[in-house]
């Protein structure tokens, strides 16, 4: 992207986003432009300064759902250097810079300003820096200030000094937002304390300028957070800290010298575990928020690990450039950062050219799927003018299923997408969805492992047919597989809330004996079973993959009965209680476990002492249509299986005799053909690739579009051809697998290749060898006789080409009903991705091939 196009794309880009929320800068990589906005200060009450979801992030996925697509205007002709600058955003007030921050390690703070529990600002304790501060203050408060002239609608994001309200000196501060108070018509501005992290509403009118020797010195106030917590839900089912927690913190940590271990660095943010080292016992106060109950633990956000991951590498190595230069993130030389523009609305830009945008989009977002076995088959949709048409995960390291409800649902015209009307996404509890699940389900049937240790899942329906064990209303079924642990006390305590709903709204009789004060102790003591069920701390558990579809699936004598103490068959309570299953829900201890990895140990020193033989087949080529080489089972497999099937079993004969040197050398196959390498692949990353070969829709031959390979192959093209040709002198039946050299039928010349496969035509009796160009993909039959010898020069370039397949997707059944890709998606492929440079991220490299998008 040249100069000019990304000052146009940025002001262009910003213009659309600035809407949205107060942007930070744009990251251009190839055709893709990321949208950064600015992380509000903690002074935000309404936006929590933790979350890694911003209003702004919301605002910006919105207005993909607009009528008229979002689309980038570009002029042509270049802007002259002197317009340019005009839209460069003049700093019209010193900037502080910001602390260089550690990646890992100790440090002793005291801790300035308080958030909530778990978030803080604190300064590094450290005479030099001190002795700075203290100069500073005393050269900022003896000296005549200059006040700040800048109108108040420009002070945003400002740096300035700033009178703090309990002892009257100036600080230096930052203008973090702005606000008019109504009864006096006056321009107050929210400033942030820079060396403190502490907040304040002050009159615009006392605000001074910075001077050069103010700026010398870094900002001293550090953002912490703690990691691995998190508030409980019983204290907060919002996901902030409560009262009690806050108090706590403070009481645990004011006025002390404090010690912190840093996690990670993320941005200008440092995640820590906290210390007091001050009294005899050190103090873990990330552990006593826990064992108090005020917090729980839980994962660190991807963020956070990614650059504790890259900052452990970098030492291991001791490569400190491996690290980005921003909270260890890593940053690819084919990206360019732009910082924000604030454009100025009044003036107009050429519109010489439309690029109408895809997106935005965002990897925190959530899709929704039915629960029901008839509305997995269907996409589900939320309705566009609803709350919740765009999610976005602020827990994207927890893995475990949430649960959305809706009042209404209806199916669009073609009836393949469910559109869902007056949602509401529930809070994050641990099991919620399946603890609902079961609770109000007509009929549910649990599951659990082989060893039935604990319950893995479960049916919820209307039951089965017992004599035919056929569901009674299949369609809307609902499977679900546990991610926390639900043990038998949770199932106990389900019947007994079911038995207080039954007794409360459906026995008429016992209704009927009710008074208000009784009825009134009957539905507290429901809500409080509810709470207590729900709200119950709970373990994750990795979902189990075997759970069995359909009914009746339980052993007899593992089901757990109930004893109601009911008589009258007749009997039809509105919810049936629960049948158990005989689960022992025993936990291996850590010494169990130590045990059971010796026994393992154990278990593989004698697997290597065995007489085992694995036998590998070749995987057929892509030229082979009867086998696909993309599926993992070969024909090969298949038919080496059915042989155990034989009357007579499998049996080697060997002789106990050795055998002479001369006769084992002669069983051993001479290789008459040079061996052309492989291509080392990459098991990640970004590629530039162009298709040299096309198999069907989601699988491909490519070249790497590298200038160094492209060079070396056209000269060892040059050197083929234009030099005298061996022919390959091997009879044709051992011919199979060599590597040659081949002509091309469409222009003649001679490429490295190898042969895989023979056919005699019957018509002339001459013998054709199939051979693939290794170094494109394709694949032609050629007369054996015009087959020529690779020279020790032909074999010092590994194959060019690389087989690829797409990741994640296969053809439609509507299309297709064998699973082979349509004549239409084949040509809509090819239409696509023909002779283009293209870009492929790499998913994972199997064997020879990649796979990825």
């Amino acid at each position: 992207m040249t100069q000019n196009n990304c000052h146009v794309v940025s002001t262009t880009s910003c213009q659309l986003f600035n809407i949205c929320g107060k942007g930070k800068a744009l990251h251009f990589e190839t055709f893709k432009v990321f949208v950064e906005f600015e992380r509000p200060h903690s002074h935000s009450r309404s936006q929590s300064a933790d979350t890694p979801v911003l209003d702004a992030v919301l605002i910006a996925l919105k207005r993909r759902q607009e009528r008229n697509k979002l689309a980038l205007y570009i002029d042509k002709s270049p802007l002259p250097s002197s317009q340019r600058n005009e839209d460069v955003p003049v700093i019209r007030a010193g900037a502080l810079k910001e602390m260089k921050l550690p990646d890992s390690g100790t440090k002793q703070i005291v801790i300035t300003e308080y958030i909530d529990a778990g978030h803080f600002w604190a300064q590094l304790v450290d005479q030099v820096a001190t002795t700075n501060m203290r100069w500073l203050l005393d050269s900022i408060n003896t000296r005549s200030l200059k006040p700040l002239l800048c109108p108040p609608a420009k002070m945003e994001g400002m740096f300035c000094l700033s009178p703090f309200s309990e002892d009257g000196l100036f600080y230096r501060a930052k203008v973090v937002g702005m606000e008019v108070v109504e009864e006096t018509n006056e321009v107050y501005a929210h400033v942030v304390f820079v060396d403190y992290g502490n907040v304040e509403m002050v009159n615009t009118g006392v605000l001074c300028e910075l001077s050069s020797s103010d700026t010398e010195l870094d900002m001293q106030a550090i953002e912490c957070f703690l990691t691995s917590v998190k508030p409980t839900i019983q204290s907060s089912s919002d996901g902030k800290w409560s009262a009690e927690a806050n108090d706590r913190f403070k009481q645990l940590t004011m006025s002390k010298y404090l010690m912190i271990q840093v996690y990670s660095r993320v941005g200008n943010s440092l995640r820590v575990d906290l210390y007091d080292t001050t009294s005899q016992e050190d103090i873990f106060i990330n552990e006593v928020l826990v064992k108090e109950g005020h917090a729980v633990h839980c994962e660190e956000p991807y963020p956070s690990k990614f650059a504790h991951v890259q900052t452990l590498a970098a030492q291991a190595s001791e490569a400190s450039t491996s690290v980005g230069g921003r909270g260890g993130r890593y940053e690819s030389s084919t990206t360019k950062t732009i910082p924000w523009v604030e454009e100025d609305r009044t003036k107009k830009y050429p519109r010489e050219r439309k690029f109408e945008l895809r997106g935005p989009d965002s990897m925190y977002e959530v899709t929704f799927h039915q629960m029901t076995i008839a509305g997995g088959y269907r996409q589900a949709r939320i309705e566009r003018d609803s709350v919740n048409c765009i999610v976005v995960n602020s827990e994207p390291q927890d893995r475990r299923d949430r649960l959305m409800v809706a009042g209404y649902v209806a199916l669009n015209p073609s009836g393949n997408t469910c559109i869902a009307r007056h949602t509401t996404l529930m809070p994050n509890i641990p099991a919620l969805l399946h603890l609902v699940a079961i609770l109000f389900a007509p009929c549910v049937e649990m599951r659990a492992n082989e060893l039935k240790r604990q319950y893995t899942g479960a049916i919820c329906g209307l039951g089965f047919d017992v004599d035919t064990d056929e569901s009674i209303y299949s369609e809307h079924d609902m499977e679900l597989t546990f991610d926390t642990l639900i043990s038998q006390d949770d199932l106990k305590m389900v019947n007994n809330l079911r038995l207080v709903i039954n007794l409360a709204v459906w026995d008429e009789d016992v209704i009927g004996e009710l008074n208000d004060t009784m009825l009134q102790e009957v539905q507290t003591k429901a809500r409080n079973l509810i709470k207590e069920l729900i709200l119950k701390p709970r373990d994750s558990i990795t979902p189990y993959q075997g759970v069995s579809a359909g009914w009746n699936k339980v052993r007899r004598r593992d089901i757990l009965r109930v004893d109601t103490g009911e008589t009258d068959d007749s009997s039809h309570p509105l919810f049936p209680l629960h049948l158990g299953i005989n689960i022992s829900e025993e936990r291996i201890d850590q010494q169990r476990s130590a045990r059971v990895l010796l026994l393992r140990e154990a278990i593989k020193e004698l697997h290597k002492k065995t007489s085992e033989v694995f036998v590998e087949f070749e995987r057929p080529h892509s030229h082979s249509r009867s086998q696909s080489a993309d599926t993992p089972v070969l024909d090969a497999v298949l038919i080496a299986l059915k042989r155990r099937q034989e009357r007579n079993k499998l049996a080697f004969y060997i002789d106990e005799s050795p055998l002479p040197s001369s006769q084992r050398n002669e069983d051993v196959p001479v290789i008459r053909a040079r061996a052309l390498k492989e291509m080392k692949l990459p098991d990640s990353g970004i590629k530039q690739i162009v298709i040299t070969e096309y198999i069907d829709a989601g699988h491909f031959w490519a070249q790497l579009a590298d200038q160094v390979a492209t060079t070396n192959m056209r000269r060892l093209l040059d050197s083929i051809n234009t030099r005298s040709l061996k022919p390959l002198l091997c009879p044709p039946a051992k011919m199979e697998g060599m590597f040659c050299l081949a002509p091309f039928s469409e222009d003649g010349l001679f490429y490295r290749a190898k042969v895989v496969g023979m056919e005699v035509v019957e018509e002339t009796n001459e013998v054709y060898a199939h051979v693939v160009f290794v170094d494109y993909g394709n694949v032609e039959m050629v007369n054996t006789g015009v087959l020529c010898e690779l020279s020790s020069s032909d074999t010092e370039l590994d194959m060019q080409a690389i087989e690829c397949f797409l990741t994640s997707v296969k053809p439609t059944i509507q299309s297709s009903s064998d699973g082979k890709w349509s004549a239409e998606a084949n040509d809509r492929f090819k239409q696509l991705t023909m002779s283009k440079y293209l870009m492929i991220q790499v998913s994972l490299a199997v064997y020879s091939y990649w796979l990825g998008s």
